[in-house]
């Protein structure tokens, strides 16, 4: 049974379409859900305009939750995204991660890493990951 869920959201729609997923299993499970932005280095002269913005987001991405019925609290964090994600999940106890993979190029991903893939292997929680690339593509056969 999960009581309290971690949903990063990191700006873009790709990231968005773990919510629905987020949505539903805390309904199910009458969990809250804790909707958390990692904001990356600032610029020094446009730090406080970061952080007004990644508040302002958050609210709004919260509001979808409330709409839904689901008891939610909103974090802004800063610093490295999946080293932050994994300690808000322990700083707020949560019982699982819900959070949409990024659909990087095969290169970007050897060089940048995957912030999925190091949630996932720091992490002793479940974690639910969420494709953002949308529609389920038609598989190809091949003829041998």
């Amino acid at each position: 049974m999960f009581r309290r869920i971690l949903v990063p959201i990191d700006g873009t729609t790709g990231s968005e379409r773990a919510i629905p997923y987020a949505i539903g299993l805390a309904q199910a499970m009458e969990a809250e859900v804790v909707v958390c932005h990692v904001m990356t280095a600032p610029v020094a002269t446009k730090a406080a305009a970061e952080e007004r913005e990644s508040a302002q987001y958050v609210s709004r991405i919260a509001e979808t939750f409330r709409v839904a019925g689901v008891a939610v609290k909103t974090l802004v964090r800063r610093g490295e995204p999946a080293l932050e994600i994994n300690t808000a999940a322990v700083d707020w106890n949560v019982d699982a991660i819900v959070m949409a993979t990024r659909s990087r190029q095969r290169l970007q991903k050897l060089m940048l890493g995957s912030v999925a893939d190091v949630v996932v292997s720091a992490s002793r929680l479940p974690v639910l990951l969420v494709s953002s690339r949308g529609k389920l593509k038609k598989p190809s056969v091949r003829a041998a």
